[in-house]
């Protein structure tokens, strides 16, 4: 029940902030990515499974999977921190860094990145033979790390700041992996955020 009512919140929290550059429709399993002001991209999910994940400095934070023809496995998470609290340390490096540790990886190289507004793209070669995409998406107070194993995600959004692009890796050996580390869950014992020293604040 209480998940119901977190999940209902979430939607209505998103229908509320338009402005967001990314939103979850938890109604019609869309990923919704505004690339400009008058312009968004929606993607279809399959069979997204959501779940709400809690701390002292974030609310309407969530990890989600999904599976689909389309799309190949995703992992999501966004985070929502309070406007008192902050990132120790730069958030991008922290997500691909637990991703590296957390799955051991011995090789994990950077290959390709791209940068348009408040979305960047990651393509990362492992142990040297499998590729993987990562995008990210950040405003003031929201971070959302996707993992997107097939990559086409990442170009379909990609083509929207840049109609030529194409990415030369898709046609490569995929990365497939069945991820599920949540920053937020695991900030009590990791420290990723905390709340801002009372001097900071002032």
């Amino acid at each position: 029940m209480f998940r119901y009512i977190f999940l209902v919140l979430l939607a209505l929290f998103f229908s509320s902030c338009s402005a967001l550059s990314y939103s979850y429709n938890n109604k019609s399993h869309e990923l919704v990515f505004n690339v400009s002001n008058d312009t968004s991209y929606t993607a279809k999910l399959y069979n997204p499974s959501v779940t709400p994940q809690f701390d002292g400095c974030s609310s309407f934070s969530y990890t989600l999977h999904d599976k689909s023809p389309a799309w190949g496995k995703l992992f999501i998470e966004h985070i929502n921190l309070h406007s008192n609290c902050q990132f120790n340390s730069e958030t991008s490096g922290i997500f691909l860094y637990e991703f590296k540790e957390n799955l051991k990886l011995k090789h994990f190289e950077q290959i390709e990145v791209k940068q348009y507004k408040n979305y960047e793209f990651y393509t990362y070669k492992i142990n040297d033979v499998e590729y993987i995409n990562f995008i990210y998406i950040f405003s003031p107070f929201t971070f959302t790390f996707i993992i997107d194993q097939k990559g086409v995600l990442s170009q379909e959004i990609l083509q929207h700041f840049d109609a030529s692009y194409h990415s030369s890796f898709l046609d490569k050996k995929r990365f497939e992996t069945n991820y599920d580390y949540s920053l937020v869950k695991m900030n009590v014992f990791k420290g990723y955020f905390t709340k801002m020293s009372e001097d900071f604040s002032k």
